[in-house]
């Protein structure tokens, strides 16, 4: 298996598979977080590669991307959890719930962002070193964005020694 990982490239495509239908592949999501966790991959990397395919044009093709993510974000260990919680990736996230006119993602898009920017949040409560998520949502918060009804995700979906 980590042998379709072994460039960055391979990652991409992997990912670009996963994403490109509106049927979420669980299986597929799962050996991608597989492979970083095993750290098969750069988690820096991994994080790139996700951001891109959140940046496409296509809202179906974000939203499994965030999807995706989310499924990483739980099963990927901590060290790729620390480049989601980074300013690279969650500033991101804010710029495209900030973009308008032709740039703006659809609502769908923002309201999956909004979810997993709160539900992050609240599972890395206390958590020095992925503080970045707790603070891109208060930030959010005080600027006006509207969150859907909080959903508690426990700190130990998170926790991992990978």
């Amino acid at each position: 298996m980590a042998g379709w990982f072994a460039s960055n490239s391979a990652l991409d495509d992997q990912i670009e598979r996963a994403t490109s239908s509106s049927l979420e592949d669980i299986a597929l999501s799962l050996e991608i977080s597989d492979v970083i966790r095993s750290k098969s991959v750069q988690p820096k990397e991994a994080m790139r590669s996700l951001k891109r395919r959140i940046g496409h044009k296509n809202p179906n093709f974000q939203l499994a991307a965030l999807k995706l993510t989310d499924t990483c974000v739980k099963n990927g260990g901590s060290h790729f959890l620390a480049e989601i919680a980074s300013r690279e990736f969650m500033d991101n996230l804010v710029s495209l719930l900030k973009a308008y006119g032709g740039a703006a993602a659809n609502y769908d898009v923002k309201q999956k962002i909004l979810e997993l920017v709160q539900a992050w949040s609240s599972a890395t409560e206390g958590r020095g070193e992925l503080s970045y998520v707790g603070e891109t949502y208060r930030s959010l918060q005080r600027e006006g964005f509207h969150f859907p009804p909080k959903v508690e995700i426990s700190s130990s979906m998170l926790d991992s020694s990978a």
